[in-house]
C-alpha cells in the first residue's frame, strides 16, 4: 500500500506547484509525513487546502487512504540543503557549510549572498569584523544548512 499511495499523493500534487521534499509512511502504516515546499515557502492555509485535496480525491480513498493520518508539514529551518533551489531560496541568510576542499576550513559560517548552477559564495566576517567572501563549488558541499540566530 505504501507505494501505491505514495504514487497517488504525488499525482495528486503533481499540478499545484508545489516540491514534494519527502513522503514517508510510518512502520506500522497508520500515518503519511508528507514534506511540500515552494519556491517562496508554504503557508500553513495553503497546506491545509492541499490536505483536503489529497483526502477528497476519490483514487486516495479507495486505496485504503481513510485509514491513513495525513500529515503535511513544510521543510523546518532545520532540514539541511540539498537542491539547488533550496540554495536560491536561502539567498541572504546566514549558513553553516561543511565542505571537502582544503580551503577555508570546513565548516564556513556566514551569509549566502550568491547562487549559481555550480557554486555559491558566502560573505563571513573575518578578524575585525572585516568582511571576506568564499565561493565554493557546489559539488564540494557535503552538508548545508540554516543557521539559526538564538
Amino acid at each position: 500500500m505504501s507505494r501505491d499511495i505514495t504514487d497517488i499523493i504525488r499525482s495528486i500534487l503533481e499540478d499545484e506547484a508545489v516540491y514534494v521534499e519527502e513522503l514517508k509512511l510510518s512502520s506500522g502504516g497508520g500515518r503519511m509525513e508528507c514534506v511540500l515546499d515552494t519556491d517562496e515557502g508554504i503557508a500553513s492555509e495553503r497546506l491545509s487546502e492541499l490536505s483536503r485535496k489529497i483526502r477528497n480525491n476519490e483514487t486516495f480513498i479507495e486505496a485504503g487512504g481513510d485509514d491513513i493520518e495525513l500529515e503535511l508539514s513544510s521543510p523546518g529551518l532545520d532540514r539541511p540543503l540539498t537542491e539547488l533551489r533550496h540554495y536560491r531560496k536561502n539567498i541572504n541568510r546566514d549558513l553553516t557549510v561543511e565542505h571537502s576542499l582544503d580551503e577555508p576550513d570546513s565548516p564556513v559560517i556566514g551569509t549566502l549572498v550568491h547562487v549559481s548552477d555550480e557554486e555559491i559564495r558566502l560573505q563571513v566576517k573575518g578578524r575585525g569584523q572585516k568582511l571576506q567572501e568564499y565561493t565554493l563549488p557546489l559539488a564540494s558541499v557535503t552538508k548545508a544548512k540554516i543557521k539559526l540566530k538564538w
